[in-house]
């Protein structure tokens, strides 16, 4: 299974900065239990304790029938997406200058049915109705935030027995499959330029430096995770890459 490293101070510290400002007893870690809808295509997870962490259960999709035709098992890709553990026990984010417990933050593993990876990400309570799921590829160069709203007067569905993703982002669970495309050696050459000016931009604005070996593997995991994704979105951070 293709995995690729995330981590995007900007996008984990949503939830933080939004939820600091509350009064402790407006807003319990536990109020991150229950189910919760994906308004852009009415997907519906679970989030519920596990073994004293927090996972998160793919409940409802737009088409009951959808498989997970993306993982890279090819012994789960008949399995119906309902049922699927997208987000397998995430742990309680620390503050990186203190390592102290935030309350309202987890991070953890997540599963795209859009392209079969896991990722890690992070999961934000921002109130009582509203929490975020954060997902980012290649060391935090590239983060995406989904907006979950609470869904009331519903019990969370109980715990099954399905196995997590394939080890375990609800930003893409009622996607459709979308086919492998190798890019032409000229595509290869063009976005490699343009990633490579991205780096140098990236170096300007945080002081990171990439030695030769580091842009080398970035870029192969870069090209390997954007030929798996939908051909609008492959446009869409080709151009980001651009600017």
């Amino acid at each position: 299974m293709r995995r690729v490293k995330i981590s995007c101070a900007i996008a984990l510290w949503i939830g933080f900065l939004t939820t600091s400002v509350l009064a402790a007893d407006e807003l319990k870690s536990e109020d991150v239990f229950g189910s919760w809808r994906l308004p852009e295509n009415n997907s519906i997870v679970d989030i519920y304790e596990c073994s004293g962490r927090v996972c998160v259960k793919v409940v409802s999709v737009a088409d009951p029938g959808r498989r997970d035709v993306r993982n890279p098992d090819p012994a789960l890709r008949d399995r119906l997406l309902i049922g699927i553990v997208i987000a397998d026990k995430f742990q309680r984010a620390r503050d990186p200058s203190d390592l102290s417990e935030r309350k309202f933050q987890w991070r953890g593993q997540l599963y795209s049915t859009l392209d079969g990876a896991t990722y890690d990400g992070s999961l934000n309570l921002l109130d009582k109705d509203t929490i975020t799921m954060v997902g980012c590829v290649l060391s935090g160069l590239f983060c995406e935030a989904k907006t979950f709203k609470r869904i009331k007067n519903e019990a969370p569905t109980a715990v099954s027995g399905q196995t997590s993703g394939s080890a375990g982002s609800t930003v893409s669970i009622a996607s459709p499959p979308m086919p492998t495309r190798k890019p032409a050696q000229t595509q290869t050459v063009a976005l490699r330029e343009i990633f490579n000016r991205f780096l140098d931009t990236d170096t300007q604005r945080t002081s990171r430096r990439y030695s030769p070996s580091e842009r080398e593997k970035l870029f192969e995991d870069f090209q390997a995770w954007l030929d798996l994704q939908p051909e609008e979105k492959r446009k869409r951070i080709t151009q980001q890459l651009s600017q």
